[in-house]
């Protein structure tokens, strides 16, 4: 029983100590690439082998100060740099619109306003006949969202028993 609860405390220590020599490993990766990431790994691995090599021997942790790392590996990592960003015709962004604009409710009021003129003789023939319409919107919404808005216009009025029974717009 005794060994087997010693196996259990050296393996216990052994993974503890692997996460702790992860944790500074990462911390070292930091100082020699600015930002640790799948690009930065992949242009860096020759100076990843060279510190991990430098940080281990046969798997135990030996130097992990990144200064004295720096004095042993002099080759520089290669930093990630910022992407420039494209230009605003590019990714149709909406510079008029106020930063910081907030609201509590994000909603969306469209107001379809129409009107119907018709001029009629005394046996109910149309003369002549127009709809006007306008759609109002008003906008709550917060920040720079994208809105989607479909309008069907295959619509059909029709009134049984009226003059409109046959009018398709």
């Amino acid at each position: 029983m005794t060994s087997s609860s010693g196996w259990t405390h050296f393996i216990h220590r052994l993974t503890t100590l692997s996460r702790v020599l992860v944790v500074i490993a990462a911390m070292v990766f930091t100082e020699y690439f600015k930002d640790v990431e799948e690009e930065s790994v992949r242009d860096n691995f020759v100076v990843i082998y060279e510190l991990l090599d430098e940080m281990m021997d046969f798997g135990f942790p030996q130097t992990t100060e990144g200064r004295i790392l720096q004095e042993f590996i002099t080759q520089e990592g290669h930093k990630l740099e910022a992407a420039p960003r494209p230009p605003m015709a590019v990714t149709n962004a909406v510079s008029w619109r106020s930063e910081g604009i907030k609201y509590r409710k994000n909603e969306v009021f469209l107001d379809v306003i129409e009107s119907v003129n018709m001029l009629a003789n005394a046996n109910g023939t149309v003369l002549q006949s127009e709809i006007v319409g306008c759609v109002k919107m008003r906008v709550y919404l917060t920040g720079m969202p994208e809105l989607r808005l479909g309008l069907n216009d295959k619509v059909l009025f029709e009134g049984s028993g009226s003059v409109f029974a046959d009018l398709s717009i």
